[in-house]
């Protein structure tokens, strides 16, 4: 009597919702940096996103996720990468190599690390083996240790980090020279797709006295350069240019023009202001007036990503509080990158307005204008848009390319809602990973065609009512991946689920 019960419900619930609403309740993650053996280029960068959002170590500009492709191809010789007796992993960390890492008698600041790994990653590091770094993770964790042992800073470009990695990492690697090391990163760079083609992109100038006339020209020079290497047109990455000194002054909008030359030449002859340095005025311009439809930005719905660029020396001494307005830009879902330009740069006002130390640079760091276009971005690439409840966001993606929301969900959760119109997408879920994808995840649902709801429930609300406990809201990051070269959806959440069941089914 209970089993047919049970089936007549389910049959009621199936029948309510329709055959496109899925239930996605609490699933057992999915987290493959932790199974030994996997391989892959989306592996390697999970890994190397999930390091560095945990701001243990130091900006390495891209050098670990650098070498995974040196030393084995992301992993594409499994043959090779997982030999017998050797357990390296994916960044052929050699076992020498590797009891650097445990030698916290010569290195006594690895204790520090030791401890900053356990709490963001539960992993003991000194119980490890070295067969444990077979796991991607474990590689991983691995060498950026045994960099960190170094007490030497990476450096920003490729044939810097080739000499780096040529002293420090290579020595029991014979088959591989420091030249090599170059043609293998220019490969891997080559193969880099864009994830977003589209981004509206604000360049913030600082013009004040204390730049100096010499080093804005320089600055001046350093933003066209970059800006030459993007494809500029209403339908790709759109530029728009701020300057501030003691006042603020927006000289071209993201609209203004779609003509490469055109641009370059208004940022080539903007003036030298001088005065004092308003940088938070010039963010908060960006932000509230630059960053809006009237200017040339595309509407939120589109969830395009909006990137600014900030380059001072960090000595902002008029206006609006430098990390006030930075703060306001990020609620904006505006990504932002500081760069140091000048003498006497002040890194802690360039990190309140970058928000985390891998978007902090110095241009006489670059001695090649694609690295700093890459970081920039790949930077975006790990944006998510603040996604708002009851508000529908719709574009187009290739396949393989990306779009990232962050929601906010209620003790009652919330229902996701798609609908693809050409094409398909896969959406990958998750409550700690803001950039989930098949490697990590908590929730997944491919293959959507037409439409589909998924409820997303909160992650504690059962335990928590059972306590009669406030619930907190939680994030959840949202990622859809096109399927195939033309797909275009939309997308939407409303709080709670979207029928109720009325059939005594519940």
């Amino acid at each position: 009597m209970l089993g047919f019960r049970l089936g007549l419900y389910l049959i009621c619930f199936w029948l309510l919702l329709g055959p496109y609403h899925e239930v996605a309740y609490a699933q057992e993650a999915i987290d493959l940096t932790v199974e030994p053996e996997i391989r892959g280029s989306l592996v390697v960068e999970t890994v190397v996103d999930r390091i560095e959002r945990s701001a243990i170590f130091t900006n390495d500009f891209g050098f670990i996720r650098r070498i995974a492709w040196v030393e084995t191809r992301d992993g594409l010789n499994r043959t090779y990468t997982f030999r017998p007796g050797y357990h390296g992993g994916l960044w052929q960390v050699d076992e020498a190599l590797f009891l650097e890492t445990k030698d916290t008698v010569t290195h006594p600041t690895l204790i520090d690390k030791y401890e900053q790994i356990r709490v963001e990653f539960d992993v003991e590091w000194s119980t490890v083996g070295w067969e444990e770094l077979r796991k991607p993770l474990h590689s991983g964790l691995a060498i950026w240790l045994y960099m960190f042992t170094r007490n030497e800073s990476i450096p920003l470009n490729i044939y810097d980090q080739a000499d780096y990695w040529g002293r420090h990492y290579s020595r029991l690697h014979v088959n591989i020279t420091v030249d090599e090391f170059v043609i293998r990163v220019n490969q891997l760079e080559a193969m880099k797709a864009d994830c977003y083609k589209d981004i509206d992109l604000f360049i913030i100038l600082d013009s004040s006295g204390s730049i100096g006339s010499r080093s804005y020209e320089v600055a001046k020079n350093f933003v066209a350069d970059l800006v030459s290497g993007f494809t500029i047109s209403a339908n790709s990455v759109r530029v728009g240019l701020v300057v501030f000194s003691s006042s603020v002054h927006l000289i071209f909008n993201l609209d203004d023009s779609f003509d490469k030359s055109v641009v370059l030449s208004k940022i080539r002859s903007t003036p030298y202001y001088g005065g004092l340095t308003a940088t938070g005025n010039g963010i908060l311009l960006a932000a509230n007036t630059g960053f809006t439809e009237a200017r040339g930005a595309r509407p939120t719905d589109l969830a395009i990503p909006r990137v600014a660029i900030v380059l001072t020396d960090g000595h902002s001494n008029r206006g609006v509080d430098v990390y006030t307005a930075a703060e306001l830009a990020r609620t904006l879902s505006i990504e932002l990158f500081a760069f140091g330009i000048g003498d006497g740069i002040n890194d802690n006002e360039l990190l309140q307005i970058a928000g985390s130390q891998d978007r902090v640079f110095r241009i006489d760091s670059f001695t090649n204008i694609n690295d700093a276009r890459a970081l920039i971005t790949q930077g975006s690439c790990k944006s998510n848009v603040k996604a708002v409840i009851n508000t529908t966001y719709n574009g187009d993606l290739d396949i393989r390319e990306r779009r990232s929301f962050a929601y906010t969900v209620p003790e009652e959760g919330i229902t996701i809602q798609i609908q693809v119109t050409m094409g398909f997408v896969n959406l990958y879920g998750s409550y700690s990973n803001p950039n989930p994808s098949v490697i990590w995840y908590d929730y997944v649902v491919q293959g959507v065609q037409q439409g589909r709801e998924v409820f997303i429930p909160h992650p504690t609300t059962s335990s928590r009512r059972r306590r009669r406990q406030t619930v907190q809201h939680v994030p959840f990051y949202c990622a859809l991946v096109g399927g195939e070269h033309n797909n275009l959806f939309t997308i939407a959440a409303v709080n709670g689920t979207i029928r109720a069941c009325n059939c005594g089914c519940m």
